[in-house]
This record gives structure tokens, sequence and C-alpha cells, in this order.
């Protein structure tokens, strides 16, 4: 059995294209293309390969540009689970402009899921117990409903599965009725599920506290360079990142989720999650693409974090 299995339902190759000073309405000079395997769950998968745990990714791939992600779930060792189904999966190209410091995101919108692959993935899930952990994060395709994740996290609890969650808008307002184990909203998300502007540290707790009386038990905040917040029952920390080069932002929210899951998984204490998520989050921004730091450099990342108790 698995430790992790990975949920990715809009997975997207990641085109990195760095153009100095970028102009829009203008000839544009590329410097430099990179395509890399994306998806948030299946850039859970990528940062927990590099552990010691046993790694499954699964959800829905075009048959017609798969290659780059079977070649490299076969080199880090990810089991893949991937359902194949007809047409392309979605490029999403970011103009990364070095000159300015910039990042500009075009996302495609991604598949169009019939009954039949849905019910073909929903097998694969629920059959049986594949992995303690399942992780269902991203955005959802056409064709599946915001309710989905509400739905199959009471199916995996059923199973004995333990899951973490990371999305936004009414497929994470709808799942916390299904009481994931795990939730990794950052500032903005917490806002909007809370139907109300917070931004005070203060206000982030209070209503976090308030999620976990109804029966999550980890909420990690993020909050960009403020750094992010861990919350559990009778504990509080605030993690504060040291300074960092931010080549990009994409991946950093999933390298944080894969350090608390390992964290989970470990039993290491809170103070000690919160440290490494943080750390592999400033490796994330430090690197494009879904790809860690050395041991050494993420040792070197949870040395540069404080941590503040807040309880």
């Amino acid at each position: 059995m698995l430790d992790v299995l990975t949920i990715t339902l809009n997975p997207a190759i990641d085109q990195t294209v760095h153009i100095d000073d970028f102009k829009i309405d203008n000839v544009n000079r590329v410097n430099q293309i990179q395509n890399d395997h994306g998806g948030k769950g299946i850039n859970v998968a990528s940062y927990l390969a590099s552990s010691n745990l046993k790694v499954g990714a699964t959800g829905f791939l075009g048959i017609k540009n798969c290659k780059l992600f079977k070649n490299i779930f076969n080199i880090l060792k990810i089991e893949d689970k991937f359902i194949y189904i007809s047409g392309e999966t979605r490029t999403n190209i970011k103009i990364v402009d070095n000159k300015n410091k910039t990042v500009t995101d075009i996302n495609q919108s991604g598949f169009d899921i019939s009954s039949v692959e849905l019910a073909e993935l929903e097998k694969v899930l629920f059959s049986k117990k594949e992995a303690s952990w399942y992780v269902f994060s991203g955005s959802l395709p056409k064709g599946i409903s915001s309710y989905i994740y509400e739905q199959w996290i009471e199916k995996a609890h059923k199973l004995g599965i333990k899951v973490a969650l990371d999305a936004s808008g009414d497929a994470l307002s709808s799942a916390l009725k299904s009481k994931p184990n795990l939730i990794k909203p950052n500032h903005i998300e917490l806002s909007q599920i809370a139907a109300k502007d917070l931004t005070e540290i203060s206000e982030f707790i209070a209503y976090s506290n308030k999620l976990i009386e109804d029966g999550i038990e980890t909420i990690c905040v993020s909050m960009g360079e403020k750094g992010a917040l861990l919350i559990k029952k009778d504990e509080v920390y605030h993690s504060i990142p040291s300074k960092v080069d931010v080549n990009t932002t994409v991946g950093a929210g999933d390298a944080m989720l894969s350090g608390l899951i390992l964290s989970e998984i470990n039993e290491f204490s809170a103070m000690k999650s919160i440290k490494l998520a943080t750390a592999y989050s400033m490796s994330a921004v430090e690197t494009i693409g879904p790809y860690l730091s050395s041991k050494e450099k993420i040792e070197e990342y949870c040395d540069g974090v404080k941590i503040i108790s807040l309880k």
C-alpha cells in the first residue's frame, strides 16, 4: 500500500518562458523555455518523491502529450495510477520577466470529463484503500461538480484514509463539511470561506480555531512572504522565512503541503512540521519546476525559518 496518493483532476504542462523586460502589444524575445509536469497533486507527488515515502499519483491525463508525465513518474518512482483519456493535457504558460521581477500566467481551462471517465477514476480510488493519505488538490475540470471533493472525502474516510485538501472556491467550502484531516488555504482563500475580509493574523487564527472545533485536525494558512500559520487544537505557530531569491511562486503552496504531509506521516511535532513546510516552500520559490533542493539545502532553509508560538 502507498503512503500517499495524490489526485489531480486538472493537470497541466507548465511551460515557463523567460523574457527580459516583457512588454504587452510588442515583439518579445525568448531567452529560455522550460517544460515541466504540473498540476497541484502532481507537484505534491514530485516533492514527496525525494522522501522515503511510497508515493502514487492519479487523475486524468491526455494520451496525446503524456510522455513528459510518464517520464517523470518513472524517474521519480511515482506509481502511475492515472486515467488516460483522448486529447491533450492543457498547457499553462508562465512568462517570467527577471528584469522586472514579474510572472504572468496564461492558463487553459482543461478537460471536459465524462461520467464514464469519472466512474473509472472513482473505481481506482474507492475499490480499496490505496494509501494511508489521499491528497485532493487543484481546480476542477469541466463536467465535474464542485461538490466532488466533499463526496470523495466522505468515501475516503469510510475506507480509513486520511485526507489533505488544497482547493479554493465552492470546492473548498463544500469539502469542509466532510472534515478533511488537513487543509492548506492561503489567506485569501480563508477569507472566502469565512465570507468576510480577514486581514490580521489574529483573525486568521480565530476563524481557523472555529474550523478546528468543527473537526478539522490541522490547518496551515499560507501568507506569502509573511510566512505561514499552523493551527492545531492546542497549538498555534507562526513561521517566518528568511529572505530568498523569488524566481517563481508556482508550486510554493504545493511544496508547503508536501512538507506538512511528510510531517504528519512521520509524526513530527507541530513546530518541526511548520518549519519543514516553510523550508520546502522557500526551496520552491527559488527553483523553476516542481523539484526540491538537496537535503543539505533544505536543512539550511530550516535554519533560516523563525518560529513564534502564538498559544
